[in-house]
């Protein structure tokens, strides 16, 4: 038997369909990819035979007649007999032209064309209330109408004759969309010469290892994207052509506009200080209402172009990284290296074109049990580790401005009101400057922790320092859950025993061989060092696990760690434990490789990894060809152009000369790997694996070296840079007396000369609120003031970086010696 309301309602709708000239006839409640740059949009048809000035007709929502989004059509408005006219709804437009809705449809709502006669309002066309579209994954799906009522459809008409066409299950969309991902990866096979194990697929031998790239732009645009580089701002380019350098073969020419902004952080800062050239991210698929969507380079919508000359010699870091991740079956983008060209003047050479890790389509191939109804991937940021950990005074002058009416936007946000980077090119300068910016920045994102009532989900997730790029809306509790029990205010007993994180948490296997990846390439600027340069995602409906995916690997050394300590022994850093300082620093590696049964799986990767990638015979042929290829391109004069001779006559000695080049540092690091191994093997490894020590453990070690009998780390804590030593404003940088394991500071002081150490001269005054006296450091009279001890600074405010290690050293010495009291005195 009929529902009466539903009998009532088709019979209303049919009455006004019959009656109204103007009807609303198609409404898209999720936008569609053909019209309106995806968002929602609604469709008229004049039904009738004369034409109909729409000047007292309006449209509103379920909010009703009176809110404020109610649209009203502008006077002397006309809609044609038998014409359509498709309004996109809340889109902010330039385009005058274009009538624009304020309100947004969504499920349950409705959509009424009212008109308007003095004080009488007749309702000629209603839809609505919509439907819960059956499935949600569900894209392109119209509620249109079908003779007398409305039904959901599969094929979007706007403008034009409703089609209707079944929804397809759920089954048919995972089967389409898994199709369409894999159809997408496949064309770019040929272009990046890698198959999906990170093989090639062309001629090893191919001439044209490099390409160029050259798009055009209006010169105002290109003026304002080179000129105002800190602002991140899009900007349109008119076509793209990407050719052979010698010009014989065009491979592709894009004639539809795209867009392209810089993109970074530290390697913007310092491109663009240093007058090198800038990172960019190009968009092929269209800018500011001209979309589409078809448009792309071999199937990639979206490209960074990083220029690795400005932290990596060999120019090829990043190239060579994404195919070893793929060799050892990980997540990761594949690249390319091209010549980059605005308007035909070259931006530079060697660029490296990347794929986008927040693509669908490079999910689906880097997460092959990508589930397309359930899925998620959260990009992190260098802030996300440390939230909640802030420094006393940091939080004071946070709480200085938290009530500020004229705040501009954060500095971590992207817009003109970010200040110009200066022009220095003293690269000392440039990142001192840099240094400045980082702690204006973190300035900002400390005092919007404030504002977030000091929760740092809420933080996270609100002001985009942890985004979700891709995936399904309803990871909002899991992700939260993740960064409150383990990227905030964190602190890892020993052995991690307090960690939340297990086999239930996260993928294990990913995991384990994301760090032995990470451990034997040294990617210290990573979840290795500073805990940068990952995203967090999820591929499986059923599991929930959380896996890694990487990005950004092309900085050699250990400045993320202590270079101070760390560079000249690089190569020896310990398999073992390959965590900076202790692995229960680190709140995503130490809760696993503190565990003895998956630090042998981890080891057992780190084997693994060795011997089928990083020195496979074929790989490391296939390395040195595209180096030797490259080479006509690293002139002399670019960044690193005089060292890359090394690169072209690999010598494992040579990995220390200054640069870290890229082959020999790979000879010397699987050089030392494989004694470590057989050390292990044979039972002489230094300090490990003895009983309960898996691998090093002295909480304050730094790089552990595996051929030292004692920690490589100096007495001095932190290497002296821990807030309340290293204070600004001192010529002279915090240093060590190795002998007694203080710290102390100054400044070059001629009026030492003749005082003995440790006296003072008559006048002499204190600095920053220290007593100072005389020393000869380095045989350099200096005026000098000895640091507070550890403790000290812990109160003052120290680092995040020093609480974690202070409360470790605590953790793992004062509450053994506790707890063995309180057994002592229970006997």
């Amino acid at each position: 038997m009929c529902n009466l309301a539903v009998f009532m309602a088709i019979l209303l709708t049919a009455i006004n369909v019959a009656q109204a000239q103007v009807i609303v006839t198609e409404v898209a409640p999720s936008g569609s990819s053909n019209i309106c740059s995806g968002d929602d949009w609604l469709e008229l048809l004049n039904a009738g035979n004369a034409s109909v000035d729409m000047t007292n007709f309006v449209l509103h929502d379920d909010n009703g007649l009176a809110d404020v989004d109610t649209f009203s059509f502008p006077p002397g408005y006309i809609i044609e007999a038998n014409a359509y006219v498709v309004l996109c709804c809340a889109k902010v437009t330039s385009n005058s032209s274009l009538l624009s809705p304020n309100f947004g449809i969504g499920s349950q709502d409705t959509v009424n064309l009212v008109q308007v006669q003095g004080n009488t309002f007749t309702y000629v066309s209603v839809v609505g209330p919509l439907p819960e579209i059956p499935n949600d994954q569900l894209e392109d799906v119209t509620y249109a109408l079908n003779g007398f009522e409305y039904n959901y459809t599969a094929t979007p008409t706007p403008g034009a004759e409703n089609i209707m066409t079944e929804l397809p299950t759920v089954a048919e969309l995972v089967a389409a969309r898994k199709a369409e991902m894999a159809a997408q990866n496949d064309a770019g096979v040929e272009f990046f010469n890698m198959d999906r194990q990170g093989l090639p697929v062309n001629n090893s031998n191919d001439a044209h290892t490099v390409l160029d790239l050259k798009i055009s732009m209006d010169d105002a645009a290109y003026e304002a994207l080179v000129q105002n580089p800190e602002t991140q701002v899009y900007q349109e380019f008119t076509s793209a052509t990407l050719s052979t350098t010698d010009g014989s073969e065009v491979l592709a020419k894009l004639t539809s506009p795209g867009r392209i902004r810089t993109r970074g952080e530290e390697s913007l800062y310092m491109a663009a200080c240093l007058g090198n050239p800038l990172p960019f991210r190009l968009d092929f698929s269209g800018f500011n209402g001209a979309v589409n969507t078809t448009q792309s380079l071999f199937g990639v919508p979206r490209v960074y172009l990083r220029f690795p000359g400005l932290f990596d010699p060999s120019y090829m870091r990043d190239y060579v990284h994404s195919r070893m991740l793929a060799r050892f079956g990980l997540p990761h983008v594949r690249t390319r290296m091209v010549n980059f060209y605005i308007n035909d003047e070259l931006q530079g050479s060697a660029y490296t074109l990347m794929e986008l890790p927040e693509e669908e389509y490079v999910f689906a191939r880097s997460f092959p049990d990508w589930d397309p109804t359930n899925f998620a991937l959260f990009q992190t940021t260098p802030v996300t580790e440390d939230c909640g950990l802030y420094t006393s005074k940091q939080l004071a002058e946070a709480e200085s401005r938290v009530n500020e009416l004229d705040t501009p936007p954060y500095a971590f946000e992207r817009g003109n009101h970010n200040p110009s980077i200066p022009r220095l090119s003293d690269r000392s300068q440039c990142g001192a400057s840099y240094q400045e910016y980082r702690e204006a920045l973190m300035a900002d994102v400390v005092l919007a922790y404030l504002r977030n009532d000091e929760d740092c989900a809420t933080t996270l997730l609100e002001e985009g320092l942890l985004d979700q790029e891709l995936g399904t809306d309803n990871w909002d509790n899991e992700i939260e859950n993740f960064i409150n029990q383990v990227m905030s205010f964190y602190r890892c007993d020993p052995n991690c025993a307090n960690s939340e994180i297990n086999s239930s948490e996260v993928d294990v296997e990913n995991m384990l061989k994301t760090f032995a990846f990470l451990a034997v390439t040294l990617n210290v600027n990573s979840l290795m060092g500073n805990v940068n340069n990952y995203y967090l995602a999820q591929s499986e409906s059923n599991l929930e696990l959380w896996k890694l995916m990487l990005y950004d690997l092309d900085k050699p050394g250990s400045a993320s760690c202590n270079p101070d300590i760390c560079e000249g022994r690089l190569v020896q850093w310990s398999i073992t434990r390959p965590t900076c300082e202790s692995l229960e620093s680190n709140s995503l590696v130490g809760p696993l490789l503190t565990d003895e049964t998956l630090h042998a799986q981890y080891m057992g990767y780190v084997q693994e990894f060795l011997e089928t990638v990083y020195t496979n015979a074929d790989f490391i042929a296939e390395i040195e060809n595209h180096a030797a290829l490259m080479q006509s391109t690293i002139t002399e004069d670019m960044s690193f152009g005089e060292f890359y001779q090394r690169e072209l006559s690999p010598d494992a000695s040579s990995w220390d000369a200054g640069t870290f080049p890229l082959l020999p540092f790979m000879k010397a690091r699987a050089e030392s790997i494989q004694q470590q191994l057989d050390a292990i093997e044979d039972g002489t490894f230094t300090r490990g694996p003895q009983p309960g020590a898996l691998a090093p453990n002295e909480p304050w070690e730094t790089c552990a070296d595996w051929e030292l009998d004692e920690p490589n780390t100096s007495p001095c804590n932190e290497g002296c840079q821990y807030d309340g030593c290293a204070v600004s404003g001192w010529e002279v940088e915090s240093f060590c007396d190795e002998a007694t394991g203080t710290c102390y500071h100054g400044e070059m002081d001629e009026r030492c000369l003749g005082v003995a150490d440790f006296d003072t001269y008559s006048g002499m005054q204190d600095r920053n609120g220290m007593a100072t006296f005389c020393r000869y450091a380095a045989g350099l009279p200096i005026k000098t003031s000895e640091c507070p001890a550890m403790g000290a600074a812990l109160e003052s405010g120290a680092s995040s970086a020093t609480r974690r290690n202070l409360v470790a050293m605590l953790l793992m010495t004062v509450v053994p010696l506790v707890l063995i009291a309180v057994l002592e005195s229970a006997k």
